[in-house]
């Protein structure tokens, strides 16, 4: 669940996300996970299938619609392609 902290006057200041067992993670914590950590070797960058197991992984914390987004921003920061752009004969994708 992602929540906003607020100063005095109620302007906010940073929104942080809480896990499931309450625990503050912040936004580029999650990236370092999904991109680089235990969560990539989950995701399996850059092979078959690697955008759905992104998706069906983060649609559990973040809902699916807001899953695609990110980690379709995600497989272009790791392959240099978007998804769906590298089937057929041109495994580089379009252009």
């Amino acid at each position: 669940m992602a929540r906003s902290a607020r100063s005095a006057n109620g302007s906010t200041t940073r929104t942080i996300l809480i896990s499931s067992i309450g625990v503050m993670i912040s936004m580029n914590e999650l990236e370092k996970y999904w991109k680089f950590g235990i969560g990539a070797a989950k995701i399996r960058w850059g092979s078959d299938g690697d955008f759905t197991r992104c998706t069906r992984h983060l649609a559990k914390h973040v809902g699916l619609a807001r899953s695609k987004r990110i980690c379709a921003q995600w497989h272009h920061d790791m392959t240099g392609i978007w998804p769906g752009h590298h089937g057929g004969d041109n495994k580089l994708g379009p252009g």
